[in-house]
């Protein structure tokens, strides 16, 4: 018997390398099924997939898929159902099946217990990149479809009656309305990391607690959010490689081995790919973000140490950590580069209308650079140790932070003037500009103090301070999702 099960396995796991899409490509019919019943559903790039009622259900590939002509449900538990009417499994006339996860009272996750699970779904394979919720369990009877994945095999007494259960929404629920710091911020959630730690923390803006914590392999330098909103991309020094969050369920999904020593990274709309450079190896990792995968590494000249990107994607900037050297790379084929500048000490940049705009900690300086002049048009003074800079898309506002001076600068970037400097509290060290979803404020995180600063960008006013529990760096507000 034991040889039998052992078979299985070995068959299982010559699957993924036989199916007619790779093990996180959904079938195209089995897509267009899913979207045509469920329109707002999403489907991860491991397979996962979400409707939008938060019911969730995980892929099986079968050991034989069968071509049919039109794909239909042959069979669900509990029997008989359809798809809306959310069953714990479905098999396709393909062979193919989804498992749902169910959710009992007490908020334990498994997937449906029963003697009628067809052999063709207890014989097939999830995929084996495939990312699960911390917490599920798999009934020994589907003990053959994980494959290599490491997932609890639950007790089949506190599972067989589970899958009467519907997953349920938790919410949330805040009396911090009336602080006119948390206007359009009580039903968000900080995303914070701090470079002298190496958790990622979730915080609630009305409590300034921890609602829940991640750990990274590193000690967390910078982060960036997917297009789609879904994920945050983090990167550190200590560690080779970059952590993808799951921005909606709230959990680590995997690494990414990228270059050596990652600095920075940015990332590009258009071709949904992030691009990330490497201090250490002196070269840019490009990640597809649509299957969260190394596609390309690029060598290019110098150290560097920060990256951006024009609108359209088309050029990459990026500096060399110990020339100062300025750098233009196409974002096409053979990525030709160009240098642009050499001598500047700069340790930010944003690029806006053909224009970047840098900032310099050791001068107190921004300096606008004339990518199209390839020559810098002008210098300005702003507040000591400038550390950050940051812009908001279509509003000709751009925001300067500077630490030593506790103050906060906004530059026309038509007029290339300061046109008003916002005086922080003293105290502490400003780090981060952080923006609200909507725009409407701007969030100063401080490494050395546990509050957070907010502005509101329509009047240019602090409206508050916000306490905090946790030294917060770099700040993602996200919509609460809990």
């Amino acid at each position: 018997m034991r040889g039998y099960w052992v078979n299985l396995l070995v068959l299982a796991g010559l699957l993924l390398f036989n199916l007619p899409c790779l093990a996180t490509e959904l079938p195209q019919s089995v897509k267009e099924f899913i979207k045509s019943n469920n329109e707002g559903a999403t489907i991860r790039f491991d397979g996962y997939i979400e409707l939008e009622d938060e019911n969730s259900y995980l892929p099986v590939y079968p050991l034989n898929f069968e071509q049919v002509e039109k794909l239909e449900i042959v069979k669900t538990l509990p029997e008989n159902l359809k798809f809306s009417d959310k069953p714990g499994l479905i098999l396709f006339n393909n062979n193919f099946a989804l498992l749902k996860i169910l959710k009992d009272k007490n908020g334990n996750l498994s997937l449906i217990s029963s003697d009628k699970i067809p052999l063709t779904v207890k014989m097939g394979i999830l995929p084996q990149d495939l990312v699960v919720p911390e917490n599920l369990s798999v009934p020994p009877e589907l003990k053959i479809i994980l494959g290599d994945l490491k997932i609890p095999i639950a007790n089949k007494n506190s599972i067989e009656n589970i899958f009467k259960t519907n997953y349920t929404k938790t919410t949330k629920n805040t009396g911090s309305k009336h602080y006119k710091e948390l206007e359009g911020l009580d039903n968000k959630i900080f995303y914070s990391i701090n470079f002298q730690n190496d958790h990622l923390y979730m915080i609630a803006p009305d409590t300034g607690r921890p609602l829940k914590s991640i750990k990274l392999p590193f000690l967390a330098s910078k982060a960036k959010i997917t297009p789609d909103k879904r994920y945050m991309l983090i990167c550190g020094l200590g560690a080779d490689k970059i952590s993808v969050i799951d921005l909606v369920r709230h959990t680590f999904v995997k690494n990414i081995k990228v270059g050596e020593k990652p600095s920075d990274m940015a990332i590009s709309k258009e071709n949904n790919k992030a691009y990330v450079i490497n201090k250490g190896s002196a070269d840019i990792s490009i990640i597809d973000l649509k299957n969260m995968q190394l596609e390309n590494s690029i060598k290019i000249s110098g150290r560097p140490t920060n990256i951006e990107m024009s609108a359209e994607g088309s050029e990459i900037y990026y500096n060399d950590y110990f020339s100062g050297k300025l750098y233009k790379l196409m974002n096409t084929d053979n990525y030709p580069s160009l240098e642009l500048a050499e001598s500047l000490n700069i340790n930010g940049m944003k690029c806006v209308d053909n224009k970047l705009f840098m900032i310099s900690r050791a001068d107190n300086k921004l300096i606008v650079f004339d990518t199209m002049k390839k020559q810098i048009i002008k210098e300005l003074i702003v507040g000591e140790k400038p550390v950050d800079i940051n812009y908001i898309s279509g509003s000709n506002k751009l925001y300067v932070l500077s630490a030593d001076s506790f103050e906060l600068s906004i530059i026309d970037t038509k007029t290339l003037e300061i046109t008003s400097k916002i005086a922080l509290k003293q105290g502490g060290f400003p780090y981060k500009i952080n923006f609200s979803p909507d725009n409407s404020k701007a969030l100063i995180s401080n490494i050395d103090a546990y509050e957070i600063a907010v502005i509101d960008l329509r009047t240019n006013k602090i409206t508050g301070y916000l306490p905090v529990s946790k030294l917060v760096g770099s700040l993602k507000v996200i919509d609460w999702k809990f």
